[in-house]
């Protein structure tokens, strides 16, 4: 299955691709992702913060028995800390993880995988049977962004991530990417 890295680091690669790599330095924003799986349908909030390259925050809003929890990649690593429990692992990224290198490596090459509509990326297809696609494109300041991102595997729908509250090159204080 795919895991939140790929998503949250595709699609940053992806506005960042689209508005050039140079304009680009963090995006923050609050997201609410409804995951379909065996039909069963899933709906999480989290704020999301990513510093580019190589750093991702996100902390759970939703459901209530995940509040609290906070998941931060930072190059190879990934920590986890549960309030419930008051425990954080570190592991390293998994190869699950690291799908994004494949999608940074298709978005650089100018890949024929990307389908651009009206200069915008619509969709981008990854291997696997992946593909993301991309709408519902709104302005922070001079930026363009996807404010909806649909995850398909083999066809079908597994994931709808919905953007609100975005911030682009506003900033990140660098505690985020850390668990004290």
């Amino acid at each position: 299955m795919l895991k939140k890295i790929f998503l949250m680091m595709v699609i940053l690669n992806v506005i960042t691709f689209a508005n050039s790599l140079s304009k680009i330095n963090d995006f923050s924003a609050k997201v609410k992702e409804t995951v379909i799986d065996n039909k069963n349908k899933k709906e999480k909030t989290y704020n999301l913060m990513i510093e580019y390259p190589g750093k991702a925050y996100k902390e759970m809003l939703l459901p209530q028995m995940n509040k609290g929890e906070k998941y931060i990649y930072n190059g190879n690593k990934k920590s986890i800390y549960y309030p419930l429990l008051k425990n954080t692992i570190t592991e390293k990224v998994s190869s699950e993880d690291n799908y994004i290198l494949q999608a940074i490596a298709e978005i650089k090459k100018g890949n024929k995988s990307i389908i651009l509509k009206d200069k915008e990326i619509n969709s981008i297809a990854l291997s696997g049977g992946v593909k993301v696609v991309f709408s519902s494109y709104k302005k922070e300041g001079k930026l363009k962004f996807p404010s909806k991102v649909e995850i398909y595997q083999d066809g079908v729908l597994y994931s709808t991530l919905t953007f609100t509250d975005v911030k682009i090159n506003k900033g990140i204080n660098d505690s985020y990417f850390k668990i004290n």
